[in-house]
């Protein structure tokens, strides 16, 4: 019984030492969503509420601060403590990204990708001009109405252009 004993303790053993590494934790970003168009304007909102929408405001406006995390894909918005949401997960050219509580859904779900480096997630500066496209439902991205820089231009998601667009240019600060 003890041999068996000393057996199942070295196979425990064994088995802990080959055990996958630990992640790496994945980048927290808290702050402003700045847009390319205008850098003292950044994505906010229009209320607080479920269904309020995405617009372009005054970066000192306190809906505009913002928590990103590349681990869930979640953009927060801290102020209304709600989520950006792609509504019934209709993916569209013109749709309008709303407020919502957090699912989380796969329709909740952003990812931050680089087209000058062609790097995504973590590997993406906070402060380097990005993307911010859907996970799900087709290649989209965040972007400007008709590339308005001006407060109160609503946020929509389009087909995701080339790097030569800076109407879904966005950085993190």
């Amino acid at each position: 019984m003890v041999a068996f004993t000393s057996i199942l303790a070295t196979l425990a053993v064994a088995g802990a030492a080959a055990a996958a590494p630990a992640l790496e934790p994945r980048a927290q970003i808290n702050g402003r969503l700045h847009s390319a168009l205008r850098g003292d304007l950044c994505v906010g909102l229009s209320g607080t509420s479920d269904g309020s929408k995405l617009m372009l405001k005054s970066c000192w406006d306190e809906s505009t601060s913002v928590s990103f995390n590349d681990g869930d894909g979640l953009l927060w918005f801290n102020q209304a403590g709600r989520v950006a949401d792609i509504p019934w997960g209709n993916y569209y050219d013109g749709q309008n990204p709303q407020l919502w509580a957090s699912g989380p859904n796969d329709n909740q779900r952003w990812y931050r990708h680089s087209p000058a480096s062609q790097r995504n997630g973590d590997g993406v500066s906070q402060w380097e001009w990005q993307q911010i496209k859907t996970q799900n439902g087709g290649n989209f991205c965040l972007d400007v109405h008709e590339g308005r820089a001006e407060p109160g231009a609503q946020i929509q998601i389009w087909s995701c252009a080339g790097g030569d667009s800076r109407n879904q240019a966005f950085y993190f600060a």
